[in-house]
């Protein structure tokens, strides 16, 4: 027995795109909170939404340079940190098993502690990543969406109550007024 299914667009979607995510992702949730007010216009949602909390690390090259460090060395040291390192194997009566080294959990969560978190340095010493980086907690998205090679989200809307040409024609006349400089909108 085959199962059938169309593929479903929702009666308003459009795509805005600019050289700056940030303010993409900004602009897109203004543009979802006024469709959200149009009467008839029903489950607005965003393609991208923020993501999980992080923290980046942004190394100083100058200060890197002086502590002996490049940033394929400190990249290579934090991923290990961070998210492990399993190329060892535990076997015991013939069973291999996999093992996992890297650091507390408790240490990576907390902004304090990712600061003073120290790597080896080539030389032998240890360096705090505060001595050469800047942690900075930040949200990464949850997809990474582009449109002629820059950031772009799509907002999608469904018409509930009113006839979806409707909706979509009070949507274009607000989007008819002056918009941010370096973003296009288009419509599907």
């Amino acid at each position: 027995m085959a199962a059938l299914g169309c593929s479903r667009s929702a009666p308003i979607e459009m795509t805005l795109s600019g050289s700056d995510l940030a303010q993409v992702m900004a602009t897109g949730k203004m543009l979802k909170e006024i469709v959200q007010d149009i009467p008839g216009a029903d489950n607005a949602q965003l393609s991208v939404e923020d993501g999980s909390p992080e923290y980046k690390v942004v190394p100083d090259k100058d200060k890197m340079q002086r502590l002996g460090l490049n940033t394929a060395y400190a990249g290579q040291n934090l991923r290990i940190a961070f998210t492990g390192n399993d190329d060892a194997k535990l076997t015991e009566n013939g069973t291999e098993y996999p093992i996992r080294i890297w650091i507390a959990d408790f240490d990576r969560r907390s902004y304090e502690n990712v600061s003073r978190l120290n790597i080896p340095s080539p030389m032998g010493f240890p360096v705090q990543v505060s001595q050469f980086a800047e942690v900075v907690k930040d949200r990464s998205p949850s997809l990474l969406e582009r449109k002629d090679r820059q950031p772009a989200v799509t907002l999608t809307a469904d018409a509930l109550g009113r006839p979806s040409g409707t909706v979509a024609g009070d949507v274009v006349a607000y989007l008819e007024k002056p918009f941010a400089t370096g973003h296009t909108v288009n419509l599907g």
